[in-house]
């Protein structure tokens, strides 16, 4: 596995690096504006590959994963990843040939990966709280995915893609979700921005009310998992160059590609893993993954080269959020719920000055 401690430093000669020089984002209103480009490759079925040059001709290159695993440095081409929350204070985590085993909580989901991503069936998204009273006017929301959308009946397939930073789901998915927060759809951004004002933001992103996502588990019929993404993680900001200053946005947003994706947003609160294998017998690995009370060592297993299942730990994840977030008591939620405001964000000529 990599890491200071772990192994010895080792040079990958001929490591496949694609310098970028500009790259730009397109908003919905057609605004073009550059980003930050910084993706690292964890591998593929194969640990070699040649990549077509624009000039024409070819290049071979070596892939991170496969070549640590070929040359028996690490048990096999695989990764465990937690991205977590800078905000929150969950450090990243990142394990080639294995993975820290206090970043899952749970069931494991195994399923075998595309030539393209890593694709999961999504049977329904829900609003639930886990301790204490819910923010909301009810307890538990389930039908989020499906409400408005027929077509969606029982599952929908999406990618779990750590490239992309939003939830990628279709329109009436996320009208639905929003409909039960103080957020207002802006089609500048194509995002959804927070309501500061109302006093049922504070009581939605301090408690402990979540978004879950339930999957099918290991590709069975009749089984599934949930992952819960607390709110407090998705109260994220936008800042330069899309606004002066940070503005609460929720992560809710219309596909920009053909797949429906969830990227880094709802990574902060999930763990993935791939091992490559060959002769297409790989599998990528999904599973819910704690708050910011990890420890401060990891617990640090191998993948072995046919390994298709990991062994999580047996920590409880309401108990890795304890002291971060503020449950709601009874009394306190007693008192007449708010309306939500579907429509109402804040006066457009506010919001115009603090967005470019």
């Amino acid at each position: 596995m990599l890491g200071t401690d772990l192994i010895p430093n080792f040079s990958l000669p001929n490591l496949t690096t694609l310098l970028v020089t500009r790259a730009y984002r397109t908003l919905p209103d057609g605004t073009a504006y550059s980003v930050a480009v910084g993706n690292i490759a964890l591998g593929a079925q194969a640990s070699n590959m040649s990549f077509a040059l624009s000039g024409g001709g070819s290049v071979n290159g070596s892939l991170l994963t496969g070549y640590l695993a070929d040359h028996n440095v690490v048990p096999s081409s695989s990764f465990g990843l937690h991205i977590g929350s800078a905000s929150q204070r969950i450090p990243g985590s990142l394990w080639i040939g294995g993975y820290d085993q206090f970043r899952i909580i749970g069931p494991v989901s195994s399923q075998k990966y595309s030539q393209n991503g890593f694709p999961i069936d999504l049977l329904d998204i829900s609003i639930g709280v886990a301790v204490g009273e819910s923010p909301f006017n009810v307890s538990f929301v389930t039908g989020l995915l499906a409400k408005g959308n027929a077509t969606l009946v029982p599952s929908l397939s999406v990618e779990v893609d750590s490239k992309e930073p939003y939830l990628y789901l279709p329109e009436r998915t996320c009208q639905a979700i929003a409909a039960w927060l103080p957020v207002a759809y802006y089609p500048g951004l194509g995002l959804y921005l927070w309501n500061t004002q109302d006093p049922l933001y504070q009581r939605i992103v301090a408690s402990p009310a979540y978004l879950g996502f339930t999957f099918r588990l290991n590709n069975a019929a009749v089984q599934n998992m949930t992952i819960k993404v607390p709110f407090k993680l998705l109260n994220l900001s936008l800042t330069e160059p899309l606004a002066h200053t940070p503005i609460p946005y929720f992560p809710c947003s219309l596909p920009t590609l053909p797949e429906y994706r969830l990227g880094r947003s709802f990574l902060q609160a999930a763990f993935m893993g791939v091992n490559w294998m060959a002769d297409n017998h790989g599998v990528w690995f999904l599973a819910q993954a704690p708050g910011p009370n990890i420890g401060s060592q990891p617990q640090v297993l191998s993948i072995g080269a046919v390994d298709d299942t990991l062994q999580g730990s047996q920590q409880k994840w309401e108990d890795t959020w304890q002291g971060i977030w503020a449950p709601i008591s009874e009394a306190g939620n007693s008192r007449r719920q708010r309306q939500y405001q579907r429509n109402l964000l804040l006066p457009r000529a506010q919001l115009c000055r603090a967005l470019r």
